[in-house]
């Protein structure tokens, strides 16, 4: 089946992964807008953890394109089965990272019933490492659209593909907690050069010097 000259492929399963500030978020809304202007019955879930909008909502930052959507408590994800009808033949889910492993059967179950399945995903928390699960279903996904974006620093010229964390105006330390949700703090996007973790541990001084 196709909407706006792209192939939804039943129990199919893509995920757009990216840092914030890339357009991952937007290009998930794009493909929900497109799928629902062909009348291709939908629904689409975010983690209740995720509060930056109304619970029913669904939107970019920096964008006004908004997403209506069902909260699910992040730690009982299988909860989105709940909502599942026989009609429904695609599913959005938004900031997977956010859910438990018990996300993998909830996403199995779904294409086993020929459900389209598109997600989004953080690839790298604060400190520039790899979210466990989105690294999971990144590797488990039928596609990936990855994104980057421009480094926030003046004339730098790399692609910004990490989140840069300030807490009180200074770059968070890497002893904070990674899941913070509106505590205030503020976020860039910034290349690997100009992302600054203070305490954050050189890899190589561990495997080599350790």
């Amino acid at each position: 089946m196709e909407f706006g000259g792209r192939l939804l492929v039943p129990g199919w399963f893509r995920v757009y992964s990216g840092a914030m500030f890339t357009g991952k978020t937007r290009e998930f809304i794009n493909e929900f807008s497109r799928i629902g202007r062909c009348n291709i019955p939908y629904l689409a879930f975010k983690p209740t953890i995720d509060d930056r909008f109304p619970p029913t909502v669904i939107q970019s930052r920096g964008s006004i394109e908004q997403l209506q959507c069902r909260p699910i408590p992040s730690e009982n994800p299988e909860q989105i089965l709940d909502h599942i009808t026989p009609d429904i033949m695609a599913v959005g889910i938004d900031e997977m990272q956010f859910f438990g492993d018990r996300l993998f059967p909830v996403i199995e179950y779904l294409r086993d019933k020929n459900i389209y399945v598109v997600g989004t995903a953080l690839e790298l928390n604060f400190r520039g490492e790899p979210f466990e699960l989105a690294s999971k279903l990144i590797s488990y996904a039928d596609d990936n659209p990855r994104s980057t974006g421009a480094c926030t620093i003046e004339g730098c010229l790399f692609p910004g593909d990490r989140t840069q964390r300030f807490t009180n105006g200074q770059p968070s330390h890497y002893s904070e907690e990674v899941l913070r949700i509106d505590h205030g703090d503020e976020y860039f996007l910034r290349c690997r050069k100009h992302h600054v973790v203070p305490g954050k541990p050189k890899l190589y001084d561990i495997v080599f010097n350790g």
